[in-house]
């Protein structure tokens, strides 16, 4: 939908494009919005020494954005900020990249 601008489920060429995807969160009776993530996880951080116990940061990665069809609803969701997903993956085990080479090769069939 995206590439085309047009939905791929009934042909409609009106689109709306949320270009960050929120919602709302409570936390001790006060209300914000916030961005949807890819994901999150916490991670040691600091010293976790005898004394100091082991610290937790939590980490966010990756945010959406959705192209809806106006005429039939159809949503089409997209990761935006994709480093930060890369150095999530790199920093802790909440992401993993699989990554193949892609189908055929330099010599002809």
């Amino acid at each position: 939908m995206k590439q085309t601008e047009t939905c791929p489920k009934c042909r409609g060429t009106k689109l709306f494009v949320v270009n960050e995807v929120q919602r709302r969160q409570s936390a001790e009776g006060i209300e914000t919005i916030v961005p949807v993530t890819v994901t999150a996880t916490q991670a040691r951080v600091g010293p976790t020494g005898r004394f100091s116990g082991e610290q937790r940061k939590n980490l966010e990665a990756g945010r959406f954005e959705a192209w809806v069809c106006a005429a039939c609803g159809f949503t089409e969701w997209y990761a935006t900020r994709l480093n930060e997903l890369a150095v999530l993956a790199d920093a802790t085990s909440a992401v993993r990249v699989i990554e193949r080479e892609p189908e055929g090769g330099p010599y002809r069939a």
